[in-house]
């Protein structure tokens, strides 16, 4: 599950200008697993959450990274949608059901990245997650 949520998030910092990368490190959640909502306390789940912020060259706008973002994500064929009530764009995207990406043109933007839900289990729950993205040509 999180080496998809990594694929994810691999395929649009590479959608991004040469240079850009995704920073984890600095942000409150990082990454982490979180409970399921209506998971059965008898069997609980939890999904994989992720929270970086798009570091690039200061020349970009905000809403540019977002735009280019969304024509990747556009690419793919899904559903995208506006992130309701937010005060700048943003767009979320479900790539595969229980997948789920969104950017937010903040500034410096940030975007946030989920898994499926998945049984509670220790290994699963803690495996490694890169502090940063980079772009690969």
């Amino acid at each position: 599950m999180q080496q998809e949520v990594v694929g994810y998030l691999e395929k649009t910092v590479n959608a991004l200008p040469p240079g850009t990368y995704l920073d984890g490190s600095a942000m409150p959640v990082g990454g982490r697993t979180a409970g399921c909502p209506d998971a059965d306390p008898a069997k609980p789940t939890v999904r994989f959450e992720i929270s970086m912020t798009v570091m690039t060259s200061p020349a970009m706008r905000p809403d540019a990274i977002t735009s280019q973002a969304e024509a990747l994500w556009r690419s793919w064929g899904v559903p995208i949608t506006t992130i309701p009530g937010a005060a700048r764009p943003g767009w979320t995207v479900e790539p595969r059901p229980g997948y789920r990406l969104q950017i937010a043109a903040d500034q410096p933007p940030t975007i946030s990245a989920s898994s499926v839900c998945f049984p509670d289990d220790a290994v699963l729950r803690d495996l490694p997650f890169p502090a940063v993205i980079s772009h690969s040509p």
